[in-house]
């Protein structure tokens, strides 16, 4: 018994943070715009956040975003996210690992 309350709680945990995430979705969408269109004009990612630190914190957010939006099966978000996260620089470049933990 002990085990399947703990096992639904976990669920409820996850489902309540992609249900969070999820509803900032599509206004996040519209302000990573400003983003992309300095990335694919060349941009340093350094210099566009401020530091690698803030490179990294975007790269875990679009990371949680793009779980959220395939949770959402939103396709489009998935795609906008992606091409944000595909648009970063090695290190950042891929999920970011912890934030798939």
């Amino acid at each position: 018994m002990a085990s399947k309350l703990k096992e639904d709680a976990e669920y409820a945990s996850q489902f309540h943070f992609v249900a969070s995430v999820a509803c900032m979705l599509p206004t996040v969408a519209l302000n990573l715009a400003a983003s992309v269109h300095h990335l694919e004009g060349g941009t340093n990612a350094t210099k566009l956040f401020g530091s690698a630190t803030d490179v990294e914190k975007f790269q875990e957010c679009l990371t949680c975003f793009i779980v959220a939006a395939k949770e959402m099966k939103s396709h489009e978000l998935f795609e906008i996210f992606a091409h944000a996260l595909d648009l970063l620089p090695e290190p950042w470049k891929g999920l970011h690992p912890r934030a798939m933990q």
